[in-house]
Protein backbone atom coordinates (compact mmCIF):
# COMPACT_ATOMS: atom_id res chain seq x y z
CA UNK A 1 0.00 0.00 0.00
CA UNK A 2 2.84 2.41 0.87
CA UNK A 3 4.58 1.63 -2.45
CA UNK A 4 1.35 2.26 -4.36
CA UNK A 5 0.84 5.55 -2.52
CA UNK A 6 4.40 6.63 -3.33
CA UNK A 7 3.84 5.74 -6.99
CA UNK A 8 0.63 7.85 -7.09
CA UNK A 9 2.43 10.80 -5.51
CA UNK A 10 5.25 10.39 -8.06
CA UNK A 11 2.73 10.33 -10.96
CA UNK A 12 1.03 13.50 -9.69
CA UNK A 13 4.37 15.24 -9.28
CA UNK A 14 5.34 14.29 -12.84
CA UNK A 15 2.03 15.69 -14.15
CA UNK A 16 2.57 18.98 -12.29
CA UNK A 17 6.16 19.17 -13.51
CA UNK A 18 5.06 18.47 -17.07
CA UNK A 19 2.44 21.25 -16.82
CA UNK A 20 5.19 23.66 -15.81
CA UNK A 21 7.79 22.24 -18.21
CA UNK A 22 5.70 22.34 -21.40
CA UNK A 23 4.91 26.01 -20.90
CA UNK A 24 7.55 27.43 -23.19
CA UNK A 25 7.21 24.78 -25.89
CA UNK A 26 4.82 26.68 -28.18
CA UNK A 27 4.67 30.33 -29.20
CA UNK A 28 1.50 31.93 -30.57
CA UNK A 29 0.43 35.19 -32.10
CA UNK A 30 -0.56 37.45 -29.16
CA UNK A 31 -3.94 38.28 -30.75
CA UNK A 32 -4.97 34.60 -30.65
CA UNK A 33 -4.30 34.08 -26.95
CA UNK A 34 -7.16 32.71 -24.84
CA UNK A 35 -9.35 32.12 -27.89
CA UNK A 36 -11.70 29.15 -27.69
CA UNK A 37 -14.71 28.24 -29.87
CA UNK A 38 -13.69 31.14 -32.11
CA UNK A 39 -14.24 33.78 -29.41
CA UNK A 40 -12.06 35.67 -26.95
CA UNK A 41 -12.37 38.47 -24.38
CA UNK A 42 -10.86 40.81 -26.98
CA UNK A 43 -14.07 40.60 -29.03
CA UNK A 44 -17.22 42.63 -28.43
CA UNK A 45 -20.23 40.82 -26.93
CA UNK A 46 -22.06 41.24 -30.26
CA UNK A 47 -19.17 39.67 -32.22
CA UNK A 48 -19.01 36.72 -29.80
CA UNK A 49 -22.77 36.11 -30.08
CA UNK A 50 -22.58 36.36 -33.87
CA UNK A 51 -19.58 33.99 -34.10
CA UNK A 52 -21.22 31.43 -31.80
CA UNK A 53 -24.55 31.77 -33.65
CA UNK A 54 -22.74 30.95 -36.91
CA UNK A 55 -21.49 27.75 -35.20
CA UNK A 56 -25.02 26.68 -34.25
CA UNK A 57 -25.06 27.97 -30.66
CA UNK A 58 -28.30 29.43 -29.28
CA UNK A 59 -27.60 32.44 -27.04
CA UNK A 60 -29.75 34.16 -24.42
CA UNK A 61 -29.29 36.13 -21.23
CA UNK A 62 -29.12 33.99 -18.07
CA UNK A 63 -32.06 34.55 -15.75
CA UNK A 64 -30.79 32.43 -12.85
CA UNK A 65 -27.90 32.71 -10.42
CA UNK A 66 -25.02 32.28 -10.55
CA UNK A 67 -24.07 34.53 -13.49
CA UNK A 68 -27.51 36.11 -13.77
CA UNK A 69 -27.41 38.72 -16.55
CA UNK A 70 -24.48 37.05 -18.36
CA UNK A 71 -24.89 35.65 -21.86
CA UNK A 72 -25.24 31.87 -22.09
CA UNK A 73 -24.76 30.06 -25.40
CA UNK A 74 -25.59 26.37 -25.81
CA UNK A 75 -25.19 23.81 -28.58
CA UNK A 76 -26.05 20.24 -27.58
CA UNK A 77 -23.89 19.65 -24.46
CA UNK A 78 -21.52 22.57 -25.20
CA UNK A 79 -22.10 25.55 -22.90
CA UNK A 80 -20.42 28.98 -22.76
CA UNK A 81 -21.28 31.72 -20.25
CA UNK A 82 -19.76 35.19 -20.63
CA UNK A 83 -19.85 38.93 -20.10
CA UNK A 84 -17.34 41.63 -21.14
CA UNK A 85 -14.52 40.43 -18.86
CA UNK A 86 -15.27 36.78 -18.09
CA UNK A 87 -15.93 33.49 -19.93
CA UNK A 88 -16.72 30.00 -18.64
CA UNK A 89 -16.47 27.13 -21.11
CA UNK A 90 -17.45 23.57 -20.26
CA UNK A 91 -15.46 20.52 -21.36
CA UNK A 92 -17.74 19.92 -24.38
CA UNK A 93 -16.72 23.32 -25.82
CA UNK A 94 -13.07 22.39 -25.25
CA UNK A 95 -13.71 18.89 -26.70
CA UNK A 96 -11.93 17.44 -23.67
CA UNK A 97 -14.62 15.80 -21.53
CA UNK A 98 -12.77 12.47 -21.53
CA UNK A 99 -9.59 14.05 -20.11
CA UNK A 100 -8.40 14.59 -16.54
CA UNK A 101 -8.08 18.01 -14.96
CA UNK A 102 -4.29 17.82 -15.37
CA UNK A 103 -4.53 16.88 -19.05
CA UNK A 104 -6.87 19.80 -19.75
CA UNK A 105 -4.50 22.13 -17.84
CA UNK A 106 -1.55 20.97 -19.97
CA UNK A 107 -3.60 21.63 -23.10
CA UNK A 108 -4.47 25.18 -21.94
CA UNK A 109 -0.79 25.84 -21.13
CA UNK A 110 0.22 24.73 -24.64
CA UNK A 111 -2.62 26.63 -26.36
CA UNK A 112 -1.71 29.89 -24.66
CA UNK A 113 2.07 29.76 -24.07
CA UNK A 114 1.54 30.22 -20.34
CA UNK A 115 4.56 30.35 -18.04
CA UNK A 116 2.86 27.74 -15.85
CA UNK A 117 -0.26 26.98 -13.84
CA UNK A 118 -0.47 26.86 -10.05
CA UNK A 119 -2.63 24.14 -8.45
CA UNK A 120 -5.21 25.08 -5.78
CA UNK A 121 -8.03 23.47 -3.85
CA UNK A 122 -11.20 25.25 -2.71
CA UNK A 123 -13.90 23.95 -0.36
CA UNK A 124 -17.27 25.59 -1.10
CA UNK A 125 -20.30 24.37 0.92
CA UNK A 126 -21.18 21.74 -1.68
CA UNK A 127 -17.84 19.88 -1.94
CA UNK A 128 -14.25 20.23 -3.08
CA UNK A 129 -13.00 22.03 -6.23
CA UNK A 130 -9.49 21.63 -7.66
CA UNK A 131 -7.99 23.94 -10.24
CA UNK A 132 -4.90 25.08 -12.07
CA UNK A 133 -4.51 28.78 -12.86
CA UNK A 134 -2.08 30.75 -15.01
CA UNK A 135 -1.84 34.37 -16.15
CA UNK A 136 -1.29 36.10 -19.47
CA UNK A 137 0.45 39.13 -17.97
CA UNK A 138 0.43 41.54 -20.95
CA UNK A 139 -3.32 41.05 -21.45
CA UNK A 140 -4.21 40.93 -17.72
CA UNK A 141 -6.02 37.64 -18.33
CA UNK A 142 -6.23 34.73 -15.91
CA UNK A 143 -7.04 31.22 -17.16
CA UNK A 144 -8.16 28.55 -14.69
CA UNK A 145 -9.08 24.95 -15.39
CA UNK A 146 -11.46 23.86 -12.60
CA UNK A 147 -13.28 20.72 -11.55
CA UNK A 148 -15.65 19.76 -8.74
CA UNK A 149 -13.87 16.61 -7.52
CA UNK A 150 -15.93 15.63 -4.50
CA UNK A 151 -19.47 16.35 -3.42
CA UNK A 152 -20.96 16.71 0.06
CA UNK A 153 -24.35 15.09 -0.55
CA UNK A 154 -25.82 16.44 2.70
CA UNK A 155 -24.92 20.01 1.67
CA UNK A 156 -26.47 19.39 -1.76
CA UNK A 157 -29.74 18.41 -0.06
CA UNK A 158 -29.57 21.43 2.29
CA UNK A 159 -29.07 23.80 -0.68
CA UNK A 160 -31.95 22.14 -2.55
CA UNK A 161 -34.15 22.48 0.56
CA UNK A 162 -33.28 26.20 0.71
CA UNK A 163 -34.91 26.50 -2.72
CA UNK A 164 -31.70 26.95 -4.75
CA UNK A 165 -31.97 24.10 -7.28
CA UNK A 166 -30.47 26.17 -10.14
CA UNK A 167 -27.36 26.96 -8.07
CA UNK A 168 -26.95 23.31 -7.05
CA UNK A 169 -27.43 22.04 -10.61
CA UNK A 170 -24.93 24.62 -11.90
CA UNK A 171 -22.33 23.55 -9.35
CA UNK A 172 -22.90 19.84 -10.00
CA UNK A 173 -22.43 20.47 -13.74
CA UNK A 174 -18.83 21.39 -12.86
CA UNK A 175 -17.92 17.76 -12.08
CA UNK A 176 -16.09 17.68 -15.41
CA UNK A 177 -13.18 20.04 -16.14
CA UNK A 178 -14.12 23.50 -17.37
CA UNK A 179 -12.18 26.61 -18.31
CA UNK A 180 -12.69 29.97 -16.60
CA UNK A 181 -11.12 32.99 -18.36
CA UNK A 182 -11.14 36.31 -16.49
CA UNK A 183 -9.74 39.71 -17.42
CA UNK A 184 -8.59 41.55 -14.30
Amino acid sequence: SEGLRSMNIYKRLMVVLSIAFTCNAVAHDQSELAQYAGISLGMSIEDRISSLGNQGFKCETRQSVPYSGYWECKRNTANIIFNEKEMLLNCAVLRQCNRTLEEVAISVVKDNSLQGMEPSTFYPPIGKIRWYCGKLAPQNVRLCVKQLVSIDQMMVEIERAKGNPEVVDFLLAKRRPHLHILQY
